[in-house]
């Protein structure tokens, strides 16, 4: 009997969805602890030394001076505000809890999402709160400079560098897919990020990122792993 159920377990698949992070906090710690998430920052590429973005290593320049710029801390590639919009907000319920935090102390499933690793990267403060929840689309012009850093935002969305544009799509389609009650993608960022997949295949960066995620977290990133083992990057 005990045998039977050795196998039994061994033989379980790892979890669809987030199971292990709870919540944010417990999150950031994670990504802290592991030089694998503070190489270099996702939209601009520039490298990392302990809690602060160096610039210069990317050309990186801040279109205006702020004191989260130059600081690293963690982007939700899908927004905070796209996960939380199929979940049912009471304020009078909620007290003085922020929408935010009574949000996910009222549904836990949608805090194992906003702790969900693969869609958590470094990046500099001040493009964190610049970026927002804008949606990623394909701009053609953008309202701000960033040095070097071929970035493009206005009021309406951002656009990352080309280099992660793939990488940037396959997390939108990884939580898409792995969380389907939430509406994440629009039907016309749908073939956006489709088309970016295709241009922009996975290399070993991010097949590695995800791999390690996965023995973390104990749930397949499918969107990523199955293009990596076709690239055997596996």
């Amino acid at each position: 009997m005990l045998k039977y159920i050795l196998l039994l377990i061994i033989s379980l698949p790892a979890f669809a969805q987030n199971t292990r992070v709870p919540d944010f906090n417990n999150a950031k710690k994670i990504l802290k602890k592991f030089d694998i998430f503070n190489q270099e920052t996702l939209y601009c590429g520039c490298k990392i030394s302990g809690n602060k973005v160096d610039k210069t290593s990317c050309g990186y320049q801040e279109p205006k001076s702020s004191p989260r710029a130059g600081r690293v801390e963690w982007e939700h590639v899908v927004p905070h505000s796209f996960m939380a919009r199929s979940f049912k907000y009471d304020k009078k319920a909620c007290g003085k809890k922020s929408k935010r935090n009574c949000l996910e102390d009222t549904y836990p499933e949608l805090s194992f999402m906003v702790s969900d690793l693969y869609n958590l990267f470094a990046e500099d403060g001040y493009i964190n709160a610049l970026r927002s929840n804008k949606p990623i689309e394909e701009l053609t012009s953008s309202e701000f400079s960033f040095g070097k850093c071929d970035i493009k935002m206005n009021k309406r969305g951002f656009t990352p560098r080309k280099e992660v544009k793939g990488q940037v799509a396959r997390v939108f389609l990884y939580m898409q897919s792995t969380y389907p009650k939430v509406n994440i993608i629009s039907n016309k960022n749908q073939k956006l990020y489709e088309s970016w997949d295709k241009m922009y295949p996975v290399d070993n960066n991010e097949c590695d990122r995800v791999k390690f995620i996965e023995k973390l977290q104990n749930n397949e990133n499918k969107v990523v792993k199955t293009k990596c083992v076709a690239a055997k990057l596996w």
